[in-house]
């Protein structure tokens, strides 16, 4: 190996630990900023037309005939104490597959957020009303966001319904 190659070597060689990048799907309800992966939503849609479903909860504000399938539509807002934003486009997304899917109302399209291992912060600093629901969380330049466990929480408000 000649003098340059040796002074060039370090500059070309690969990390010994490469920086992990956390990609993931961001979305607004109300003020909070909440992440999925991008796996677990199958469909982004602007609100369709919705049935109400008597004594349901405020949270499940209707079902959606979405390709055939009926489809619960849950707004976190209430449940999450967040109020409304004026946002020019309420969006539903989609979240799980099969039989397994629920849409949430979120505020605007969600946008592509990525972290690096050193952006994560610990999970109870999330608001208590996500306190048993988060997986994890990442600050950024716009804010601190939440990764949460929306299955286990749409699952317990659709059990609320059944139970009453």
């Amino acid at each position: 190996m000649t003098q340059i190659e040796e002074s060039v070597a370090p500059l070309v060689a690969p990390l010994a630990t490469p920086i992990a990048t956390i990609d993931r799907q961001g979305y607004r309800i109300g003020q909070m900023q909440l992440l999925s992966k991008f796996e677990d939503a199958s469909e982004l849609l602007e609100l369709p037309r919705l049935f109400r479903v008597p004594g349901a909860p405020r949270e499940i504000v209707g079902i959606a005939n979405l390709h055939g399938n009926v489809v619960p539509i849950f707004s976190l807002h209430e449940r999450l104490q967040q109020t409304n934003i004026n946002v020019q486009k309420k969006m539903v997304l989609v979240l799980g597959h099969g039989d397994d899917k629920a849409g949430v109302l979120i505020d605007g399209l969600p946008l592509r957020k990525k972290f690096v291992s050193e952006q994560a912060v610990d999970k109870t600093f999330a608001p208590p009303n996500l306190q048993g629901y988060a997986w994890a969380a990442w600050r950024a330049d716009d804010g601190m966001w939440i990764e949460f466990d929306y299955t286990r929480l749409l699952n317990e408000i659709s059990v609320n319904v059944l139970r009453e």
